[in-house]
């Protein structure tokens, strides 16, 4: 890995020296959205202040959800709270609800993709088989807002 953004400061920065435009969103949003699901990770609402918004390209693999477009999936064993997705919308990428005080929760991803691998050798995907379609992205929220802004840089 060539460049991971040890804060979101740098993740900022990263965007800055790319030329992609963002808008942060405003705080009343993300407090509507806090008071909706009860908490927010730190990391997430500090990107939101930050970062917000980017301007989506065609080669932009993923897109991260305003506040208001949040959504909880109900699954068997955990709720989910959906904050992103992959640009066709085959995968969506989640924190457990009960993860939400935490500040840099672990981000899992369900879709018709992870069926198919055990490790995906690019990403470097670790796969829990106690639920189905679950997968650990990396270790953390931080990582995936890595992954969704580095993209190919990573």
């Amino acid at each position: 890995m060539e460049r991971f953004c040890k804060t979101i400061d740098e993740l900022k920065q990263y965007y800055i020296e790319k030329g992609r435009n963002f808008t942060p969103y405003s705080q009343e949003l993300i407090d509507a959205a806090v008071e909706k699901y009860g908490a927010l990770p730190s990391i997430l609402i500090e990107y939101y202040q930050k970062i917000g918004e980017v301007e989506d390209l065609y080669s932009d693999p993923f897109h991260i959800f305003a506040p208001d477009d949040f959504y909880v999936w109900e699954a068997d064993t955990n709720d989910y709270l959906i904050f992103s997705s992959e640009m066709q919308g085959v995968c969506d990428y989640g924190i457990r609800c009960s993860d939400l005080k935490e500040d840099n929760p672990v981000v899992y991803g369900s879709g018709d993709p992870y069926d198919e691998y055990e490790t995906d050798m690019v990403s470097g995907l670790t796969y829990k088989k106690d639920y189905p379609n679950e997968v650990i992205h990396h270790e953390s929220l931080l990582h995936w807002l890595n992954v969704v802004a580095l993209g190919e840089d990573l």
